[in-house]
């Protein structure tokens, strides 16, 4: 941080909250969603089983199933419906309409799969509709009859089969592809290719990977390019299967069409060529103008203040995305922000980084898509007003698409503090900030001596080398988490720097600001201790909390660690250790803890015995239940299947010893555990 105040004034810069776990996997917005409808015979005429699978938002005890008139369903009774694997407690048919009374009641985000027999199709080839309702909403599917195995009504060169959704409807960007679910003539196959041909081969990348495109939802077994067209061979799990719904993510390198106009898309499988309904491609800007407000804590010059703006984007942000909020001037923000500084529509981001006057913040795995988002600020994140008044802008981009805000007003003078009486004023504040010199704070500390809720407690910082010297009117600031207990003084016989009494210990906000009474040369490292009589109170809730540490002669933070609160009783591993502490006692465990790309993983077993956590493992995957979450992970699979819905990880579950090893970080996030890294003992810890 360049030096912007002295004793004289205090400038409050960047502190840090607690960190949170992030929140439960949230659920969608209807009441049944993902709809799949199959019939074993799509003969018209012929008496047949028709599976209906969909996901329910909606806790119920019965469901409707509504099938067009012409459908016959003379024959069906309460024995000829299976509802999960279950027979129902009854089932009444009344005009086209099976309503199915449930044994057990499904429950909001349950996989639902009902398997209905003896419904005889209608006489006459054509598009039929089957609807289901559970009480609050209902989705429909159309089902085609034919008149026989060897004939469709379908032709080869088939109009207006999908629809064609994209991430930028402007001409030449990057964008998402998504074609909507249709109804092949023949059943998914993994040994055949699915072609896709596009309009131009400037909007298709050289090269895929099968992470670029899902079938169905589901990864593929093979993707390949060929000028304009992509083949892809659909996965062993789609096979069967005659509903097809593709999508390219835009990551993959996909670009909409170079010229504005309307355009179509071909699917070809098994010599039947699907056409897509047309959609358009727009020319010109990619930038939103005066649509929304920033709204500030408070709107004078130069004050401290929060941030809010409510956002209408032209996509989906999802989990696992980045979007850029630039301000109006560098100086607004400081060197250093924490993620638990910002949200999303009310989530804690998973990161926040600061890059010029630019805040990119990145949506956590429990992120639930949507295109309205509300961006939030909080007083913590330091963020500073412009220091001259007048009439500014925000911007927020997302996707290469950019939106401007409305105009937001600073108005006032700045208020200069109030000098303290003790000690003097700086004798020669014109004097340059001299170049830091690298130094290496990867090993600095900061300790507590009583982690206990609600402790008064010390606290010591150990700084191991200083970039740029203090002299006595320079000071060094600790940056206290909110909910820290900080007294408005500190006597100076309360601290000591490097064993010596600093001349002036000030408090300013959360901020301790602490003047040595001896000049410290750069390169030098410095203890500073505070003592109980400091009278630093420790949070009330056990968790873990960041602590940054600067100084008045360099813009960043020297350091931020971690300091756990109530943390006495957690459980504790360190990688490549086959063994857990817990309650200062060692157990084994089969497999060590690994470290994959970054990601720390662990043994199913330490799940369930460590953690105390309902765990069932194979060689195969592993299931983890805790209250109304459960999460299932397939060994060799990058997707974890969170209450029915599937997340894509960072790298895929491993078999280690014959147990699977899970991602610890998924878990704890998902489950409220938090998590921390203890330096003394280079151990990971967890508890709650």
């Amino acid at each position: 941080m360049r030096k912007q105040m002295k004793k004289s004034a205090f400038l409050l810069l960047a502190t840090t909250l607690a960190i949170t776990p992030l929140l439960s996997v949230p659920q969608g917005a209807y009441a049944v969603s993902s709809l799949s409808i199959n019939a074993k015979s799509t003969k018209a005429g012929e008496k047949t089983t028709y599976t209906i699978k969909f996901e329910s938002d909606k806790k119920t005890n019965e469901i409707e199933v509504d099938f067009d008139s012409d459908f016959d369903l003379d024959k069906v009774k309460t024995s000829s419906v299976e509802v999960n694997g279950k027979e129902p407690k009854d089932v009444t048919v009344k005009k086209g309409k099976i309503t199915i009374e449930l044994s057990k009641n499904i429950g909001k985000g349950d996989d639902v799969k009902i398997v209905i027999e003896d419904v005889i199709n209608p006489d006459k080839a054509d598009d039929y509709k089957i609807s289901v309702d559970d009480g609050d909403s209902d989705d429909d599917e159309k089902i085609e009859i034919t008149k026989s195995k060897g004939s469709s009504s379908k032709s080869g060169s088939e109009k207006n089969a999908f629809s064609v959704s994209l991430g930028s409807s402007y001409s030449d960007e990057k964008t998402s592809i998504e074609l909507s679910k249709f109804t092949l003539e023949d059943k998914l196959d993994d040994s055949k290719y699915i072609e896709v041909t596009f309009p131009e081969s400037s909007m298709v990348p050289s090269r895929l990977s099968t992470d670029d495109v899902e079938i169905n939802g589901h990864t593929p077994k093979d993707v390949s390019v060929s000028g304009r067209t992509v083949k892809i061979k659909p996965s062993s799990k789609d096979n069967d299967e005659k509903k097809l719904e593709i999508s390219f993510k835009k990551g993959a390198g996909f670009k909409t069409p170079s010229s504005s106009s309307s355009y179509k898309i071909e699917v070809e499988y098994k010599n039947t060529t699907y056409t897509s309904k047309e959609f358009d491609v727009k020319k010109g800007s990619s930038s939103v103008s005066s649509d929304y407000s920033v709204s500030l804590s408070d709107s004078s010059v130069g004050a401290r203040t929060t941030v809010s703006m409510e956002v209408k984007l032209k996509e989906d942000l999802r989990y696992g995305n980045d979007i850029y909020i630039e301000f109006p001037s560098q100086d607004m923000l400081p060197g250093y922000m924490s993620a638990t500084s910002a949200t999303i529509n009310g989530t804690q981001v998973s990161s926040a980084n600061i890059s010029g006057r630019t805040i990119s913040l990145r949506t956590p795995s429990n992120f639930s898509s949507t295109d309205k988002i509300r961006i939030d600020f909080k007083m913590e994140a330091f963020i500073k007003n412009p220091t001259t008044s007048g009439s500014y802008e925000m911007a927020v981009k997302h996707n290469d698409v950019t939106y401007r805000s409305k105009s937001f007003t600073v108005s006032g003078t700045s208020v200069t503090p109030t000098n303290p009486t003790y000690p003097t004023n700086p004798t020669n504040p014109t004097n340059p900030t001299p170049t830091p010199v690298p130094v290496n704070n990867s090993t600095a500390t900061v300790k507590l001596s009583k982690p206990n809720p609600n402790a008064i407690s010390g606290m010591t910082v150990g700084i191991k080398a200083l970039g740029v010297g203090l002299n006595t009117n320079d000071f060094i600031e600790v940056a206290m988490p909110t909910s820290f207990r900080v007294p408005t003084t500190i006597a100076t016989n309360a601290v000591t720097v490097n064993g010596a009494y600093p001349s002036y210990v000030g408090t300013r906000g959360q901020n301790l600001v602490i003047y040595p009474s001896l000049a410290i040369p750069a390169g030098q490292a410095v203890s500073v201790t505070i003592n109980e009589n400091a009278k630093l109170q420790t949070p009330a809730a056990s968790n873990v909390y960041n602590i940054g540490v600067y100084t008045s002669e360099e813009r960043n933070p020297l350091f931020t660690r971690q300091v756990m609160v109530g943390a006495q009783n957690g459980i504790s591993f360190k990688v490549g250790t086959a063994s857990y502490k817990s309650q200062g006692k060692t157990f084994p465990l089969a497999a060590a803890p690994q470290t994959v790309n970054g990601n720390t993983m662990v043994p199913a077993t330490f799940i369930r015995d460590g953690l105390k956590v309902s765990t069932s493992y194979t060689k195969t995957g592993a299931t983890v239940k805790s209250g109304n979450t459960t999460m299932v992970f397939k060994v060799g699979s990058k997707v974890v299947s969170i209450n029915g819905k599937n997340y894509n990880m960072t790298d895929a579950v491993q078999l280690k010893n014959n147990i699977p090893m899970l991602p610890i970080r998924t878990i704890t996030d998902n489950l409220r555990f938090n998590m921390s890294w203890d330096e003394a003992s280079s151990s990971v810890v967890i508890f709650k």
